[in-house]
């Protein structure tokens, strides 16, 4: 079986996920995997349409539904985990079919983006620094470290002045070598398939 990675991606209620689960119950081979940011967490049934047990009888659908909210979940883990559960389906004749209205979370295992790690203990010396200078200081302190990043981020925006001093000070690089996007692209995938649903009218 060649290994090839297929995707099925598009906005909330355009059948990404009847879709998938009517190809899911067509061929057992078949393997769904959640790319949906929202829909790892428990309790989102309703604001991103996540299949009730019915619908999922005898349908494998990997990283659904199995944090709570309360849990913090990256990019990068996302990334990580869904790599893992590809190479699981592909070791096992299996045919893994990403399903989500992610974009970026999709992009980023379909284009193999090098998305920077978490540096949770540096994090939280830069939300304690914040406090004390506020998104002013924090700015300046980027803008010297990383002034290609510090340009595409408003000097407010203290979440993205944040991630962007963690990566920065967490892996001695700075976020801007990570490329736009943080993405840097890698070549290990050459044959994926990425469908995209619209359910505009003509």
């Amino acid at each position: 079986m060649n290994h090839i990675l297929r995707a099925i991606v598009g906005s909330t209620a355009v059948g990404k996920t009847k879709l998938a689960i009517d190809l899911a119950k067509s061929d057992p081979r078949i393997v769904l995997i959640n790319g949906d940011a929202f829909a790892v967490y428990k309790g989102m049934e309703i604001g991103t349409a996540v299949p009730n047990s019915s619908e999922l009888e005898g349908v494998d659908f990997r990283l659904l539904s199995f944090l709570t909210p309360s849990q913090e979940y990256s990019i990068a883990e996302f990334q990580s985990d869904c790599n893992r559960q590809i190479d699981d389906c592909f070791s096992n004749q299996k045919i893994p079919i990403i399903v989500g209205g992610s974009a970026l979370y999709v992009l980023s295992v379909l284009n193999g983006f090098n998305v920077p790690k978490l540096f949770p203990n540096v994090r939280i010396r830069l939300e304690r620094e914040i406090e004390e200078m506020g998104p002013t200081g924090m700015y300046a302190r980027l803008l010297e470290l990383d002034p290609v990043a510090a340009s595409k981020i408003h000097p407010s925006n203290s979440r993205r002045l944040i991630r962007a001093l963690e990566v920065c000070i967490g892996s001695d690089r700075r976020f801007s070598d990570y490329g736009p996007g943080v993405a840097q692209y890698s070549p290990e995938r050459q044959n994926d398939i990425l469908l995209v649903l619209d359910q505009s009218q003509d």
